[in-house]
């Protein structure tokens, strides 16, 4: 990640567009736009992905290796020490966890200029305005997001930099 987390979604709270709570209780945001971009709960999906499901980060810090997690199988732990750690990760540290935990598939990054990616990627995401990063995964038209659940589109001033195909 470019900048912090925090530094990412704390500009969202701040532009007043989400009313927050705690990950931990599977609590999801209310965005006051269009209806296409409501969050909805994280649930387990048949996939082309051997053993995806949707899974919500343990810790503010752990996107990527959560986004890992849901693409591979693994749970978040392994991943965890499979990356070495549970502060923010970079593109390096996401495909070598994917070359480790997938051996039999070569992860390709892909630039999206804002367009959806293939499905079962892992994806970029940063604010236009701070300058910040997150990790989500996009499979089968929705994209799964380790904080905030399923989620249909995401509002115009998150932008999509690019994708790291697992298919």
């Amino acid at each position: 990640m470019n900048r912090s987390a925090a530094s990412f979604f704390s500009s969202w709270v701040t532009r007043g567009r989400f009313v927050l709570s705690t990950v931990s209780t599977v609590i999801f945001l209310t965005f006051p736009v269009s209806h296409q971009a409501v969050a909805k709960p994280s649930q387990t999906t048949s996939s082309s992905v051997p053993g995806f499901r949707g899974l919500m980060q343990p810790t503010f810090t752990t996107c990527g290796q959560t986004s890992v997690a849901m693409v591979t199988g693994v749970d978040v732990k392994s991943v965890i020490h499979t990356i070495g750690t549970d502060q923010p990760t970079n593109t390096g540290q996401i495909v070598e966890a994917l070359h480790r935990l997938r051996p039999h598939v070569t992860p390709t990054i892909v630039q999206l200029g804002g367009n959806n990616p293939r499905s079962d990627s892992i994806v970029f995401l940063s604010d236009a305005s701070s300058g910040g990063g997150h990790w989500t995964v996009f499979h089968h038209g929705t994209y799964y997001d380790p904080i905030f659940g399923q989620i249909d589109a995401y509002p115009s001033w998150i932008r999509k930099q690019f994708a790291i195909s697992v298919n």
